[in-house]
């Protein structure tokens, strides 16, 4: 598989808006595959903001489904999640833990608000600590509210 260039974008969506986000930037950035990230549990919005809200805010991690790709085959990886309680829901930190050593990695997260400046840094500090390369972080205000869909 390993050709020159690859691109993933693997997404969280809980009501679709990142997913449409992922399509979008997946556009942008010429030939990717789009992979979603899916929770071994539904979320209701009731567990999204009792249970995913805190564990967004502790930075913790869902269980994730397995995906059908080998990540080390990609030169880049682009992760987009929503933003709950002004953090990555925690999809997103499951997502980081599967993203190999050493990559280089770009960050999108949506939310109502458009910025994440309580955990930016913590954020870009999640793959840093894996040696990956954060080419990019990038809030996007989606202008849809958790509750609005």
């Amino acid at each position: 598989m390993k050709e020159d260039k690859i691109t993933i974008v693997l997404y969280y969506s809980f009501t679709g808006t990142s997913r449409v986000q992922a399509e979008i930037i997946a556009k942008e950035n010429g030939d990717c595959i789009v992979c979603e990230i899916k929770e071994t549990k539904k979320r209701t919005m009731g567990t999204a903001l009792l249970t995913g809200c805190p564990m967004a805010r502790f930075r913790s991690a869902s269980k994730i489904e397995p995906i059908p790709y080998k990540l080390s085959d990609f030169d880049k990886i682009i992760l987009v999640a929503p933003v709950w309680n002004g953090y990555p829901a925690p999809a997103f930190n499951a997502m980081v833990e599967i993203v190999p050593r050493k990559k280089a990695v770009e960050i999108y997260l949506c939310s109502s608000g458009g910025e994440t400046p309580k955990s930016k840094e913590g954020t870009c500090q999640l793959l840093t600590k894996r040696d990956c390369n954060v080419l990019g972080y990038h809030d996007i205000k989606t202008n849809k509210n958790m509750k609005d869909e």
